[in-house]
């Protein structure tokens, strides 16, 4: 009974990362679309936890894709800035920045201005503010 319970845990990690590795897990729909567009292909066992990879479109532009702790990915973008500069002046902005370039070079890519611009175009003509 003693070896069998170790050999159970054993094959339940084993089972538990075999199915974390084979499945692309994104963290928006909207990074699953640009990665689709973009023609990227991603091995599954590359997408390792808090990982940066550099990877490249279908038209030969350089991208990069970034995983979090848990292995799902959570940035797509233009690689604008190096590792480095990350580590040493971490900024949010770095990554809206890369993605907004991609977005640039890419107008097929999805992003969430253009449903908000195409529901406030239904409201064109009456106020956004009332005047007393």
């Amino acid at each position: 009974m003693k070896r069998r319970i170790p050999r159970l845990a054993l094959a339940l990690v084993l089972t538990m990362a075999s199915l974390s590795l084979s499945a692309q897990v994104y963290k928006t729909d909207r990074l699953r679309k640009a990665v689709e567009v973009l023609g990227v292909k991603v091995a599954a066992d590359s997408l390792m936890p808090d990982t940066t990879l550099s990877l490249v479109a279908r038209d030969g532009r350089p991208v990069c894709l970034r995983t979090d702790p848990m292995g799902a990915v959570e940035h797509v973008g233009a690689p604008l800035f190096s590792e480095l500069m990350r580590l040493l002046q971490p900024s949010p902005v770095y990554d809206f920045l890369e993605y907004a370039v991609l977005n640039w070079k890419y107008s097929s890519i999805p992003t969430s201005s253009t449903s908000r611009r195409s529901s406030s175009s239904k409201v064109a003509g009456k106020p956004c503010c009332r005047t007393a």
